[in-house]
Order: structure tokens, then sequence, then C-alpha cells
């Protein structure tokens, strides 16, 4: 008797609590649903003309495509790529019962056409969803508005990568192909260095084999302080000096080479308003004294010594990417 007692007071008490509890306040605004971002990818040719047939391998970080794919360029290099946006509370864990989100996007892709290199690159964007709880304020919510988002993307041949002194020579010629044999090996090496063959990567100058990258900045942040021929030098160059001598020479007709690290120079310190300066950061030595630094008869720090980096300022950004050698 004493335990059904037990039993009935517990199941009043249980009652009694859930008659008290407040029920939810009325009107309380939904989280929005998944919108749709209109995303788009622009295709060009080396000539900057739209390239049909580019087909597009999509990997999605926030959110989802709408459509299963396939994803390929039409007439105009274009391909539409309507997403799920994710949405991400921006009040979690706050009193408060407005809803902010932020409505994100964004994906990673590789574009692939027959005869060109493939381009790798991240596409995102970013909207906002506002609502607020009391219905006297609805009047200033900030529902979302997604615009379209829009990337251009340029597809090179292989044979782009060849410059002046290479373009003119006849297919097959053995410098050019050693040098395209070097680029395709190398590529992904030059990445996990923070670097990217530019666009010619190779160019000849009478015996002096120019070898041009694009510098996306150090990988180790504690050659911020240093100046910027020597983070160039440290983090991409010499490995790509030594990347040089091992698998590019001896090439015919090379006594020289200069590997090059395109780059910016800001300067912001002296001016706000001035634009960024186009640099190089160059290592110039016989081709002698790269093989010697390759195999390992010559030390990092004696090559350094004798060829030390030189930066080169090339003008304005709009100036043409051919800087005469110095």
């Amino acid at each position: 008797m004493k335990a059904r007692c037990a039993a009935w007071l517990l199941a009043g008490l249980g009652l009694a609590l859930a008659a008290c509890a407040a029920p939810p306040p009325p009107g309380l605004p939904e989280p929005p649903p998944s919108m749709v971002q209109p995303l788009a990818l622009r295709v060009l040719d080396q000539n900057d003309r739209p390239l049909a047939g580019a087909r597009a391998t999509i990997t999605p970080l926030l959110g989802r495509p709408q459509e299963p794919g396939p994803y390929v360029s039409d007439a105009r290099g274009l391909i539409e790529l309507p997403w799920l946006t994710h949405n991400q509370n921006q009040r979690a864990g706050t009193p408060t019962q407005d809803q902010v989100y932020a409505l994100l996007s964004r994906l990673d892709y590789q574009l692939e056409a027959e005869g060109y290199l493939p381009a790798q690159g991240r596409l995102e964007a970013e909207g906002h969803h506002r609502q607020l709880a009391r219905p006297e304020l609805r009047g200033i919510d900030t529902p979302a508005k997604l615009g379209r988002r829009m990337q251009t993307v340029v597809l090179h041949k292989l044979t782009d990568l060849l410059g002046p002194g290479l373009q003119e020579r006849p297919a097959g010629d053995p410098l050019a192909r050693r040098c395209l044999e070097f680029h395709d090996k190398n590529r992904a090496v030059a990445q996990g260095l923070n670097a990217e063959f530019a666009w010619p990567s190779f160019i000849v100058q009478g015996d002096l084999l120019r070898v041009r990258l694009d510098w996306r900045g150090a990988a180790w942040s504690m050659l911020g302080r240093i100046p910027l021929a020597g983070q160039v030098s440290l983090s991409s160059g010499l490995p790509l000096a030594i990347l040089v001598g091992e698998d590019l020479l001896p090439a015919p007709g090379v006594d020289r080479v200069s590997v090059e690290l395109l780059s910016e120079i800001s300067p912001k310190e002296a001016d706000r308003h001035a634009p960024p300066v186009r640099a190089r950061v160059e290592i110039l030595a016989p081709a002698a004294a790269l093989q010697g630094l390759a195999s390992g008869r010559t030390t990092p720090e004696a090559f350094l010594l004798k060829y030390p980096p030189k930066l080169v300022h090339e003008g304005p950004l709009a100036a043409t990417p051919f800087g005469d050698p110095r």
C-alpha cells in the first residue's frame, strides 16, 4: 500500500510540474530553410575565349549541390551550380530568441578539358538572414537575398608553359620537351612549396633559361619577420633550385639558369594609398653550380653565399610579366 501511494504521489508531482511549465511563446521565428545560392564557373581558354565541354568535379565543403551533375561548361563557357546553403546559427548558446543565420556556400572544384591542363580552386559565398522574435519588430527583419556568385577560370594548354625562345622551336625540340617533363614531374611539389608554375614558365634568352613560378607566400609564419627575398628563397626558391639541378639539368644549350619567384611588394608603409608593385626574387647561377647543389657537392649555405637571391622590382601589376633579367 505504501509503495502504491508513493507511485501515485510521484505521478501527481509530475503532472503538476508539467502543468506549471510555460508553453513555448507563440510566434517565434522558425530557422530559415536552406536557400538556393546561385553559383557559377566561367571557363575560358588561354585567349580568353569561352571553353565548352570543360568538366568540373565538385567537393562540397559547406552546403550541397541542388543537382547531382555532371557539371559541364556550355557554349558560353558557363557551368551553373545552384547550391543549397548551409545555415549557421549566429546566436547559438545565447539567451536571445532572435534568428540570426549565416547562409554559407563553399566548394572545391577541379576543372578538366581535353588538351588542357587541369585547374583547381575554391568557390564560396555568404548571405545573412535575421528575423526578430518580437512581433512588433518584424518590420526591420532582413531576410537573406542571395546574389549570383561567379568565378572565372582560365585553362591552359601544356605548350602555354613555353615562352619566348621556346615557342618558336619545332615540335619535339629537346629543351622544350625537357622543360615540359620537369613541369609535369614537379608541379605538385611546387604547390607543396607554396608556388605554382607561371604563364609562361620557361623562357630562353641566349644561354640563359628562366624558370618562372608564382609565389603564394611563406608556408612558415616565422618567416614573416625577414625581408621578402629571404622569405621566398628559404621557403621556395632554394628547394626549387635544387629540383632544377636534379631534374632539369643538364639541358641542351643551357649554361645559366635563373629560378624566379614572382610576388608583390606593398608600399603601404610609406604610402597607404599606393598600389602593390610586381616584383620577383631570382636566384641566378651557372647550370654547373645548380647541379653541384643538387648532388650535395655544394652546401646550401655555400651556394647562397656565392649566388645570393636578388629582389627585382618590375613596376605596377599592369606591367608586362616579362621582365628583363638583371
